[in-house]
């Protein structure tokens, strides 16, 4: 991309957003990421991780960060950050476009407060229809009021018009495209059994945005199962956590307890490490209410999903989109009451996947697939904040 001037930004050492922000910067010209307090070590990583892109440190405070950002036609990030928000946006020249790429696919938070903090910019960025469809739900649009399309402008309450734009998984496609065989890093899975099936664990963490609410993981449901011996060894387990588990030590310490006194053959992943890898070498995945599950759709392969707080509906319709356990018609659920049945459970959706034809229909709504992470870019130029003239 020529000209125009894209900049991109994570704070701390959040790597799952940047996840989602690489096949974009990889398609500007100047390929460049700002990173906002992250740990020298986290520097190092990502350095080593992604060789091609130029990344930029800086702390929140530095009078050159806001030069620097300044400096952008559109400034990038895919979360919505409360530094930033209230310390650092404001000090940012007004005619920059100010861009939110979702990290993931609403569902787990579907309320107005968390749905309104992502049109917080001049742009928002969404897998698809669904996420859309959540705004539109969230603030009142009647049937009739709800506009469709790859790029759209909602005109705001408080006057402001913001630009959506529905972009597909670019993270996953472009993993697609970029993958080398999955088996090739058996070397991490030293002590698999090769004659096992691989299931993948991927819970999220604990708290909600405003932590009021302790109870979205499912790990101390999983970590009961494995003090009972519910959990069956006759397979491989990947456990690949959300990164800021680290932030829940507490919690991170009872789950490598209870993998270290059990007797499964088990890899471990705390820190960062893209799961994506980890989805295509599996043959099932155990989850909750994380959005990773929506990326596991592009593998096609089955999903039980945990209901650890007893709170799944039993019956979910497909229109309910802004039920929290919307994802999870996707598969088998397991409940208190099914804890003895899981090896059974386990074995009847690896024999007979019968959720194959709504996980299609799952995935058709929730990602608008079909462009580049360039044609994005080149759709943001229709903003009418940005005027050529204002090119650096």
């Amino acid at each position: 991309m020529t000209s125009v001037d894209y900049k991109f930004f994570i704070i701390g050492s959040a790597h799952h957003h940047l996840y989602y922000l690489i096949p974009y910067i990889e398609a500007t010209e100047n390929k460049e990421c700002c990173l906002i307090n992250s740990p020298s070590k986290y520097t190092e990583v990502v350095r080593r991780e992604f060789q091609g892109i130029n990344f930029r440190s800086y702390r929140h405070d530095d009078e050159n960060l806001v030069r620097y950002l300044s400096q952008s036609d559109f400034l990038i990030c895919a979360n919505v950050y409360v530094l930033f928000e209230k310390r650092i946006k404001a000090k940012i020249s007004e005619s920059v476009v100010f861009v939110y790429v979702t990290h993931g696919v609403l569902g787990k938070f579907t309320d107005k407060g968390y749905i309104a903090s992502w049109l917080l910019g001049d742009i928002v960025v969404f897998n698809g229809k669904k996420d859309l469809d959540l705004v539109y739900h969230a603030f009142g649009y009647s049937v009739g009021e709800r506009l469709y399309g790859r790029s759209l402008f909602l005109e705001m309450a408080d006057g402001r018009r913001i630009q959506v734009i529905l972009s597909g998984n670019l993270r996953v496609q472009d993993y697609l495209k970029k993958r080398s065989r999955p088996r090739s890093f058996l070397g991490k899975f030293s002590a698999f059994n090769p004659g096992w099936k691989t299931i993948l664990y991927i819970p999220t963490y604990s708290y909600n945005p405003s932590r009021t609410d302790s109870t979205f993981s499912s790990i101390p449901f999983f970590v009961k199962m494995l003090k009972e011996g519910a959990v069956p060894a006759k397979y491989n387990y990947i456990i690949k956590l959300h990164p800021n588990m680290i932030l829940e030590k507490k919690l991170l310490d009872e789950l490598v307890f209870a993998l270290k006194n059990s007797n499964l053959r088990f890899f471990l992943d705390i820190f960062g490490n893209n799961y994506l890898p980890y989805m295509d070498f599996c043959d099932l995945m155990i989850t909750d209410r994380t959005s990773a599950f929506y990326d596991f759709l592009y593998f096609d392969k089955p999903v039980i999903f945990l209901d650890h707080n007893g709170e799944c509906p039993e019956k979910i319709d497909f229109e309910d989109i802004a039920n929290t356990y919307w994802s999870y018609q996707c598969g088998p659920v397991v409940s208190e009451q099914d804890i003895s049945r899981l090896r059974e459970i386990i074995e009847e959706v690896l024999k007979n996947d019968s959720y194959k034809e709504i996980r299609k229909k799952v995935k058709e709504y929730v990602f608008f697939d079909g462009v580049t992470p360039r044609d994005v870019l080149v759709e943001m130029l229709k903003h009418p904040k940005f005027k050529k003239g204002n090119l650096h």
